[in-house]
């Protein structure tokens, strides 16, 4: 899933709330995705950064960074530098894990500059270009030479706020089946990619972990799991499994809760048995909230609700996570980020309705719009005080001693 950039010094706000004394790094990695709207009132900006401050006190000791290649590069040659000193001063700050995805693919787009895009489709190159395309990487390897090394502190500093990971792709699962042509020059330019980064951008990087997300979907199912199983299992592609996990269906209704535990079990019995597991996206929607009026009618689709929500974010964070202790071998999931601490609200869901290019799609705009465990102005939904408390019991129990360590 995108995230939009926001209105990043809003991050160092939450620095002047008071946290609870004691609040020290955890090995296993936990974060939830704060979104800032730009211009938001003075009274949404507070119930955000109290609402930062809650998750942190009960157990957050990570954030997940999502920017697409295009964000860093938005004209040819021209690298935007401003956008990772805020994020990582609130690491610092705050004494939290990053784990870093730079964005080539994302889910059905490209995340590539403009000018390498089809004019008229944003899913496809521009002609006569491709993943094997000496300029695409050349431009790729660039970027990064660019942005990294100003940041050389953040890649070898203290344990407790170092780059852990880096991701080059987002949910590319589903681009590549779109475009199955194109997979083996995927994985090459990944290998290339992740061989630059390492050897030529900082000394510091050389042992990186480097990854690409898939969605759990595409390996839980049989009928999608072939080429999801090939990233995985590939040589030197992938050195952990990055998942997004919804239990949705393909028309974006939400799966019984019957379901999940068997999902996770499958998940985690079909990833390659020497690869650790990271959910980088877990999300439930709460549906459409009876006491918020909304600005197109929800009366004729409303797929879920509040309570389901609640338990969902529960049940992952309180049992979920023991599956693979279950299958009576060392806990494999390093962490888990839930997607989204608050709603995007109405402009941005619009944006993003077209980015996926599901505009008038109400099932999905459920979906996508009400992912927040809080509403758009900051206000708790029922799912919030679930996740706070979980998330104590879930630290209190110190129940992951991941290989984060």
């Amino acid at each position: 899933m995108r995230i939009i950039s926001a209105v990043l010094v809003f991050v160092l706000l939450v620095l002047s709330v008071s946290y609870a004394s004691g609040a020290i790094y955890k090995p296993a990695f936990s974060s939830i995705i704060m979104f800032v709207a730009p211009n938001i009132s003075v009274e949404v900006q507070t119930a955000l950064q109290t609402a930062y401050a809650q998750a942190y006190a009960a157990g957050l000791t990570g954030d997940m960074v999502s920017i697409n290649w295009s964000d860093f590069e938005p004209t040819p040659g021209q690298y935007n530098t401003a956008i990772l000193p805020l994020y990582f001063q609130f690491f610092s700050a705050l004494n939290i894990t990053p784990y870093f995805t730079i964005k080539t693919i994302d889910t059905n787009n490209l995340a590539i500059p403009s000018d390498l895009l089809d004019p008229s489709d944003s899913t496809n190159f521009r002609r006569g270009l491709g993943w094997n395309s000496s300029i695409v990487l050349q431009r790729y390897c660039k970027m990064v030479s660019v942005i990294f090394p100003g940041f050389n502190q953040f890649f070898s500093g203290s344990p407790q706020y170092r780059v852990r990971s880096l991701v080059l792709g987002n949910e590319v699962d589903v681009w590549l089946n779109q475009h199955p042509d194109q997979l083996n020059n995927y994985v090459s330019f990944i290998r290339s990619a992740s061989s630059f980064i390492r050897n030529n951008v900082s000394s510091n990087l050389q042992n990186i972990p480097v990854s690409l997300t898939i969605t759990a979907g595409s390996i839980i199912s049989p009928y999608s799991r072939n080429l999801s199983l090939a990233l995985l299992s590939s040589p030197r592609l992938c050195d952990f499994a990055s998942f997004t996990y919804y239990p949705i269906n393909d028309d974006f209704s939400v799966q019984s809760f019957d379901r999940v535990l068997n999902d996770i079990g499958t998940l985690l019995k079909l990833t390659p048995a020497n690869l650790p597991v990271i959910f980088a996206e877990i999300g439930f929607q709460s549906g459409w909230l009876p006491n918020v009026t909304y600005p197109y009618d929800t009366s004729n689709y409303d797929n879920t609700t509040e309570a389901k929500q609640s338990e969902f974010i529960g049940r992952f964070i309180r049992e979920i996570l023991y599956v693979d202790k279950m299958q009576g071998n060392a806990s494999r999931i390093e962490g888990f980020n839930i997607m989204m601490m608050n709603d995007w609200g109405v402009a941005v869901c619009n944006q993003l309705m077209q980015y996926y290019g599901l505009v008038g799609n109400m099932p999905f705009r459920e979906y996508l719009c009400t992912l927040g465990l809080l509403d758009a102005e900051g206000n708790p939904k029922l799912a919030w005080n679930t996740y706070l408390e979980s998330m104590m019991y879930y630290y209190g129990n110190n129940t992951l001693a991941s290989a984060s360590q």
